[in-house]
């Protein structure tokens, strides 16, 4: 299974290599309970590279914090509001985002199946309305259920729909990847992104891989 892991890591960076527009992400994450709240705290950036003719550009795109609070409504169907602030490093105006979110279990067995979506109104130079649609599934990569030192395997294909006062444009986000349990308390995760943007318009392509460590608290 670490040879699993290795190869999805690989993979991954060796396509962000090649590729001529490319971003990296990394973040932390704190999951933990409040009365009868599910919390969720994150902080995070991205460094992006650009080809421009035969000049590459890495840079600093944007450090960011975010905070969710979920409710679970009923075994298959949890309720969550967020709130996103975005450092934007080449721009004057910082981002702040507000999050709706539903998340519905299909089936949690040895393959989990989840669809996500979501409402944002994004406050930037301008202002956005997205709207997301996320179904993903993952499963353990031995046996059936998931426990401490053992890896999984993780896959989900995202819609996103921009609305802004020039237009709309269309997303779309494919993402594999692996995750690794330490134990109760942490896990980490590396998964690899193709975003098509812009489908409706111009498309255009880019690259993400982003690796994960996450917390939960007793």
């Amino acid at each position: 299974m670490k040879r699993i892991f290795a190869s999805f890591v690989m993979v991954g960076l060796t396509t962000l290599g090649f590729s001529q527009d490319g971003a990296w992400e990394s973040n932390a994450a704190l999951n933990y309970n409040l009365g009868n709240w599910k919390m969720n705290t994150s902080m995070g950036h991205r460094t992006v590279r650009t080809q421009i003719e035969e000049s590459r550009s890495i840079q600093m795109a944007f450090t960011e914090i975010n905070q969710f609070v979920t409710r679970k409504v009923s075994p298959k169907l949890k309720l969550s509001m967020g709130y996103k602030y975005r450092n934007l490093n080449n721009e004057d105006a910082a981002e702040n985002r507000l999050t709706q979110q539903l998340a519905y279990t299909h089936q949690n067995s040895t393959v989990r199946l989840l669809s996500r979506f979501r409402a944002e109104q994004r406050f930037r130079t301008d202002f956005a309305h997205r709207y997301r649609y996320r179904f993903s599934l993952d499963f353990p990569l031995s046996g059936e259920r998931l426990d401490n030192r053992e890896f999984y395997l993780i896959s989900s294909n995202e819609v996103l729909v921009e609305s802004t006062g020039s237009g709309h444009s269309l997303d779309n986000r494919l993402s594999i990847g692996t995750g690794y349990v330490i134990s109760n308390y942490c896990k980490i995760q590396f998964d690899f992104t193709q975003r098509f943007e812009d489908l409706n318009q111009e498309l255009s392509q880019i690259s993400f891989v982003t690796t994960s460590l996450i917390f939960t608290t007793p």
